[in-house]
């Protein structure tokens, strides 16, 4: 959820980007730096996993870890306990770090759109994902 939050955030200052004057346009910026420090950049299928803890790196390795302990007919192995506990406490780091951007940076970035008569962003409690043709039916 945090993940197609802060996409749907990116996409919103994307389409801001022209209605803003430069005062404001550096307020954006800054917020955008932060946000794709935390988001990170999706990883492709061959591509390494980043060094810096983001959203996408402890999505993708959860992920992974999932995907190992389910396909076994086995209990998991203690390597992946330890991936576990690793990714336990990477997701609590970072999922606070997410809670922070929302809860205090949001709102001073919304105050300054408000003053520069400009759409807030909107924290959608429900992105939207778009359909793929075989989740239409």
């Amino acid at each position: 959820m945090a993940l197609l939050q802060g996409d749907s955030i990116r996409e919103q200052l994307e389409k801001l980007s022209p209605q803003v004057s430069p005062p404001t346009t550096d307020a954006i910026e800054s917020f955008r730096k932060k946000l794709s420090a935390l988001l990170g950049a999706p990883g492709g299928f061959l591509a390494p996993p980043a060094e810096e803890l983001t959203l996408s790196r402890v999505t993708g390795e959860t992920g992974t870890l999932y995907r190992q302990v389910w396909q076994a007919d086995a209990q998991p192995t203690s390597s992946q306990m330890e991936g576990l506990s690793l990714t336990e406490r990477d997701s609590a780091d970072v999922l606070k770090r997410w809670q922070d951007l929302k809860n205090s940076d949001l709102p001073a970035l919304n105050h300054l759109l408000r003053e520069s008569k400009v759409p807030e962003i909107v924290l959608e409690s429900e992105p939207h994902q778009e359909l793929q043709e075989d989740d239409e039916e």
